[in-house]
């Protein structure tokens, strides 16, 4: 802990409230509320002190003339990254009534933030309740100040204010002097320190404020519960000996009483507490925002990013891939484990098909953070070799699947606001057994690929692709359109290979058959592309294969003997030969259109 920390304490330790605090960190480990812990979990420690008020340099938040009965500094820039409640924060609100936020900013009136509704990403409430400048000046006035030189800083804030007694103007002053208190938020260390001047108010109006700390809900939250008709307790008389007992519930509050002196000072540092330490429970806090890297995902392996903590942990993070079980839980499911010194992860040697989920924490050396949230991904499938005949749709087959979802390896894409494809086996149209098929959309017009898996393809190999393929006939305008594609990836981006287009579907069912020549050595994937206007009735696919071509393309083809009514073409023959010869075409380049067309 930083040496400016003041090292003499008492702590509150009642067996009752001893429980509720593990009993409520038991709950929060067993049901994994938050890796990034909880304000329930910070301590609590309460000890004398001595008040010593800003020095010059300090910087007022609010106005130095005039009444101002409420108002919010927001956004107030903090010297150093603070850390409360495992997150990271580079800015502040702080309210005049005695307490800042995080995250929202908190309405000019609100006075019970701890246990006020609003989502505050997190408070610290030195005292929240009505306070006011009436009127203000350079003194009396919200203000903050950086001590100290990096990497040791402290950033604080000092609330010198009147009570309220809600009139307007001079009048709202409930006492004839003000009442003074601070915040300090260590550098590095992330504790949080609320200091208290002595107080003897004037008034004999009794005042409650919130002291404490509240996380991103009002549930957690770790404040002060203090109502007696005594001073603040402390160390000496005339405060009462002890400590003020931790809160019960999130609208526990601290008494200013009527005019009787109420934090008191015998002889610095003696008399009531008027230091309270909040200091987290971790030390070491997991990384957040795990993810999985879009387009990284291959059949072996996949990238993963994360965010840092704000203290970077000293030995990098260590990580588990599993295909079961929770991190940390041993051999069963543990697919992989090692250390990262850095985001990105790059992982590699998984199993094709497969799904994992993979855990990250901190290793701060010594000690380690709680495992993150675990994010899931399954691995693509291991490419198939040609022929490829498994898109039959029949399980249990090597894409066996249950119906309607699609089989194993294959995936689909929407790109519009219709319906999905899915597996049927409905006796209709000519469709006796297990097929793919897209229902229309009522409303909406069909945009849905669905994707073979992937498929090895060899740069020059001519292959043949074949399916079956229909559309609803019951009624005689129904009309289905599907388009044919492939790419290097089960994307519609991807699809930039077109090899068919049905945009008048109106017989089912029927056959096709596309020879095409592959471009590059790869794994590619086939889509099927439904793209039948709204309510068009049903669309149906079935018996894909990709298979090496039997009628091959030939090639060489060069032109000798030139006459002017005659020519000699010559070609390398394909392998294999074709069964029926070939045919050809002379096309003159005036017209590019056949005029005679024989077969040899």
């Amino acid at each position: 802990m930083n040496s400016n920390l003041l090292s003499q304490s008492n702590t509150t330790t009642t067996p009752a409230q001893s429980f509720l605090k593990y009993l409520t960190i038991a709950a929060f480990l067993i049901l994994g509320v938050s890796g990034m812990g909880q304000v329930s979990s910070y301590g609590v420690t309460q000890t004398t002190a001595t008040f010593a008020g800003l020095p010059a340099g300090r910087v007022n938040l609010f106005a130095t003339s005039g009444n101002v009965e409420n108002n919010v500094a927001s956004n107030v820039a903090l010297p150093f990254t603070f850390q409360f409640n495992g997150i990271c924060y580079n800015s502040i609100n702080v309210s005049m009534n005695g307490f800042a936020t995080f995250g929202t900013s908190p309405a000019l009136t609100e006075v019970t933030p701890i246990s006020s509704a609003v989502n505050y990403s997190g408070v610290i409430s030195a005292y929240g309740a009505d306070w006011d400048q009436v009127p203000g000046s350079a003194l009396v006035n919200v203000s903050y100040f950086t001590a100290n030189a990096a990497p040791n800083r402290i950033f604080k804030i000092q609330w010198n204010l009147y009570r309220s007694s809600s009139a307007a103007g001079p009048a709202g002053a409930l006492d004839s002097t003000t009442e003074a208190f601070q915040v300090w938020l260590y550098e590095g260390t992330n504790v949080v320190e609320m200091y208290y001047n002595t107080f003897n108010p004037s008034s004999t109006t009794t005042t409650f404020g919130q002291i404490g700390l509240r996380g991103s809900t009002n549930l957690d939250y770790k404040n002060l519960d203090y109502s007696a008709v005594a001073n603040w307790p402390g160390n000496a008389a005339p405060a009462p000996i002890g400590t003020m007992p931790l809160g019960t519930s999130n609208t526990a509050s601290v008494v200013l009483r009527n005019n009787t002196a109420q934090i008191v000072t015998t002889a610095a540092p003696n008399g009531s507490n008027k230091l309270f330490r909040f200091t987290p429970s971790l030390s070491c806090y997991p990384p957040t925002a795990l993810a999985i890297t879009g387009g990284s995902i291959t059949s072996s392996g996949a990238s993963a990013t994360w965010t840092a903590p704000c203290s970077v942990p000293a030995n990098g993070y260590t990580y588990e891939i599993r295909t079961s079980g929770a991190a940390g839980s041993g051999a069963g499911g543990l697919a992989q484990s090692g250390t990262s010194a850095a985001s990105p992860l790059n992982m590699t040697g998984l199993s094709g098909g497969t799904t994992y989920t993979l855990y990250i924490r901190s290793d701060c050396g010594g000690t380690f953070s709680a495992w993150s949230s675990g994010v899931t991904f399954t691995t693509i499938c291991n490419a198939a070799n040609i022929p490829y005949t498994g898109m039959y749709f029949d399980p249990p087959g090597p894409d066996g699947f249950t119906i309607p979802s699609l089989p194993a390896c294959t995936s689909q894409q929407n790109v519009g606001t219709g319906n999905l494809w899915v597996t049927d086996a409905t006796n209709e149209e000519g469709w006796f057994d297990e097929h793919l098929m897209y229902n229309a959309d009522g409303s909406n017009a069909a945009n849905v690929w669905f994707f073979t898996k992937g498929i090895n393809l060899v740069a020059g190999n001519t292959y043949r692709l074949s399916y079956d393929y229909g559309g609803s006939t019951n009624i005689s305008t129904l009309t289905n359109k599907m388009l044919v594609a492939y790419g290097t990836s089960p994307a519609a981006a991807s699809m930039t290979t077109q090899l068919a287009d049905h945009p008048n579907i109106k017989v089912s069912p029927a056959n096709n058959v596309v020879n095409f020549t592959a471009t590059a050595t790869g794994t590619f994937y086939f889509g099927f592309k439904a793209y039948s206007a709204a309510n068009q009735g049903r669309l149906f696919l079935d018996n894909i294969e990709v298979v090496n071509s039997i009628c091959k393309r030939p090639t060489a083809l060069s032109v000798s003997s030139v006459s002017y009514n005659s020519a000699s073409a010559n070609w390398t023959s394909a392998s294999p030969a074709p069964g029926s010869g070939y045919a050809y075409y002379v096309v003159p380049v005036s017209t590019l259109s056949p005029i005679a067309a024989t077969a040899m």
